[in-house]
């Protein structure tokens, strides 16, 4: 079943929110081979997975008045690939647990005109990597 996900994936182009869902609960029960998404390189992300991360990332940078909020977890670098926003990829999963415990989580890049930025959401906060 999971050499289906991959191969819908890679005949599609892109990878659906659903799809993204299925493969972190396999690498969280131990099935590394779902890593095997990534040796071509980030993964493209649908277009309702798009609209619905942006939308996300935004709420966090401004409110609905369009004012910048006080604890907006953007820097500079952020805020331009946000602003000039062209796509969002889908680069890895990293793993948020503990020694005794894997609890992967999806790694997303934000790529603007000029700027890009990875991050992950962990128990509803935005934590950006790099």
């Amino acid at each position: 079943m999971e050499q289906n996900i991959l191969q819908a994936v890679a005949n599609r182009g892109f990878i659906q929110e659903r799809e993204i869902i299925t493969l972190k609960s396999r690498l969280n029960r131990g099935d590394s081979s779902t890593l095997d998404l990534f040796d071509g390189g980030p993964v493209a992300i649908s277009e309702d997975q798009t609209k619905k991360g942006l939308s996300w990332l935004l709420n966090q940078y401004k409110t609905p008045r369009g004012v910048e909020r006080k604890n907006n977890p953007f820097g500079r670098r952020e805020v331009a690939a946000l602003e000039s926003f062209e796509r969002f990829e889908l680069v890895d999963f990293i793993d948020g647990g503990n020694r005794y415990v894997s609890f992967f989580l999806p790694v997303y890049r934000v790529i603007g005109s000029g700027a890009s930025f990875d991050y992950y959401v962990n128990g509803g906060a935005c934590v950006i990597i790099g």
